[in-house]
């Protein structure tokens, strides 16, 4: 890693880029279906002048400065302008839940919320404490807010200070989504993601024909989310780049296809809604069909890549959760590699990733420059590099308790490696759970395994006080639209297929069909889309119980 004291912190990279490209286009921001433009020098003046304002408010180096709002430009330049003033910025999901927004501000102490594109701003704001001031980004039916995004760049003059901090300086907080209990604040120093920076350039020799000189890229998943601020925040100003938001979700095929990306990150589950969207339009058999015929294949692939939106991009990648073999295989057969890769927010997110020409599929590729990697006597994953959090905010104990005696970050997963040294995840160390019969149960890979049927949704395995296994899931919307019958044949199908391979005490008794989806408005799902098991465990329990002695297979929730 590199361990030299000519790191630059994020506020120099900006302060060139505004100088180097400063013609270049840097955001585009769709609005009513037309695209506005913004270069390097636009941005930054529009961030300088916000940074006038924050400092005017009375803020002092070190105050935190809060972001509520789905991607979009002004998400960007807040951030690069509380950085500059020398705050400290705290995004938020923008899915999150009122009691979760009020803990994170007032455990962060925030006095500044930048609030903007929002679905249900008339709930979540009950969680946004009185004291704290509110700016609103200039979209329609904004929260209400006491500053108006556009009335300050009217009415201010750009901040030229050029403050540059120190690489131990905390840069942001980002509180983990909080699976357990309430979300802890990770402090992100400018020195590690200063690191990065050297992370990316060693990696990039290894790619040739993988890169471009000027990247394009689309930002649509949580920028509260680590991945997202740093794949494509971050990277975008180390590397030259244009990022391009997606209006809403109506729009959100019509604007990838309109990017076309050269690089494209996805969590499994928009992997698998592309793959459900091409197979309504051709059906498997027609589509095995036709890529068996040399000159057909070919068109097809492309046409796909083009419909998908993907026609350009040279890396696609995976991560955030565990993406089923047969997904990865579905794609390859169609000249799709996914990508996968592995951190958390306590890393951000750089511990290890599948390259293009070198991936092994299965796995999450070998440990990054300068990240060690090794796999506890209890099977956990332990990191260390220079690209981790400060600590926990406030929060000494839990720091302590997240690291081991020689500074190895504990991650909470289980893994092991390959005889190449690839990374393989075996689940979260506390996903497993004991039968009635004294057994453990590792749910994530046979939850894996029921990826194959395209009726399934979510899935989760449970079985804790139980004979045996378990499965809830949550049907697709094809599925939904279906007579009982032919999902019950078609998960029993399925069923059949995978118990056979499974031991004993893994062998699932019942299917559980939810009644309703899990999101993070009903509070199953974190904001970042993963399970809160213990939730749905919760949930479920009384019914699968009930469900053992059932001579049917597959049983509805009511």
């Amino acid at each position: 890693m590199n361990k030299s004291n000519n790191l630059k912190t994020f506020n120099e990279l900006l302060y060139e880029n505004e100088k180097k490209w400063a013609d270049v286009v840097y955001l585009r921001q769709p609005i009513a279906g037309v695209w506005h433009e913004i270069t390097w020098k636009e941005a930054m003046l529009r961030a300088r002048k916000i940074t006038t304002f924050l400092k005017g408010l009375g803020l002092k180096k070190g105050d935190k400065v809060a972001i509520f709002s789905k991607n979009c430009a002004e998400w960007f330049l807040a951030d690069f302008a509380i950085a500059m003033g020398g705050f400290i910025s705290v995004p938020l999901f923008p899915t999150q839940h009122k009691d979760n927004i009020h803990y994170v501000l007032d455990h962060a102490e925030v006095k500044v919320i930048f609030v903007g594109k929002l679905d249900n701003w008339e709930i979540q704001e009950t969680g946004i404490p009185d004291h704290i001031i509110r700016i609103a980004f200039p979209y329609e039916h904004p929260m209400p807010a006491k500053y108006q995004w556009n009335d300050i760049l009217a009415e201010t003059e750009p901040d030229t200070s050029n403050y540059v901090p120190q690489l131990d300086d905390v840069y942001t907080i980002v509180y983990t989504s909080g699976t357990t209990g309430n979300p802890k604040g990770a402090m992100i120093p400018f020195r590690s993601q200063a690191n990065i920076k050297w992370v990316i350039d060693e990696e990039q020799r290894t790619l040739s024909g993988y890169t471009v000189d000027h990247n394009f890229y689309i930002s649509y998943l949580p920028l509260g989310h680590i991945t997202e601020r740093m794949v494509i925040e971050y990277v975008s100003v180390v590397q030259k780049s244009t990022v391009s938001f997606v209006e809403s979700l109506a729009t959100f095929a019509q604007n990838l296809r309109d990017i076309s990306p050269t690089n494209f990150f996805a969590v499994p589950r928009i992997w698998t809604q592309f793959q459900k969207g091409v197979l309504a339009k051709i059906p498997q058999s027609k589509l095995d069909f036709i890529l068996k015929i040399p000159i057909l294949s070919g068109y097809f692939k492309r046409k796909i890549k083009e419909t998908l939106g993907l026609s350009r991009s040279l890396q696609n990648g995976s991560g955030s959760a565990p993406i089923s073999q047969d997904l990865l295989n579905w794609y390859e057969k169609l000249g799709i590699t996914i990508l996968e890769g592995y951190g958390r927010t306590e890393d951000l997110t750089v511990v290890s990733r599948g390259l293009p020409g070198q991936n092994r599929a299965g796995t999450v590729g070998k440990p990054r420059p300068g990240v060690e990697v090794k796999i506890s006597e209890e099977g956990e994953i332990l990191t260390r590099s220079n690209i981790m959090m400060a600590g926990y905010y406030k929060n000494p104990e839990a720091t302590k308790a997240a690291f081991t005696e020689d500074g190895f970050l504990k991650t909470g997963d289980r893994g092991t490696f390959d005889e190449e040294g690839n990374l393989i995840i075996l689940g979260r160390v506390n996903d497993s759970f004991k039968t009635d019969k004294g057994e453990f149960v590792n749910p994530i890979p046979i939850e894996g395994k029921f990826g194959s049927n395209g009726y399934i949704e979510q899935s989760c395995l449970i079985g804790l006080t139980l004979p045996q296994p378990v499965l809830i899931v949550v049907l697709s919307e094809t599925a939904q639209k279906l007579d009982r019958s032919e999902v019950n044949r078609s998960l029993k199908e399925t069923l059949d297929a995978i118990n056979p391979d499974l031991t004993k005490f893994e062998k699932i008794s019942h299917i559980i069909v939810a009644k309703e989806g899990w999101t993070p408005e009903n509070a199953i799902l974190t904001p970042t889309l993963k399970m809160k098991r213990n939730v749905i465990h919760t949930k479920y329990i009384d019914l699968a119980q009930k469900a053992i002695p059932n001579p049917e297979v597959v049983i509805w929730e009511d």
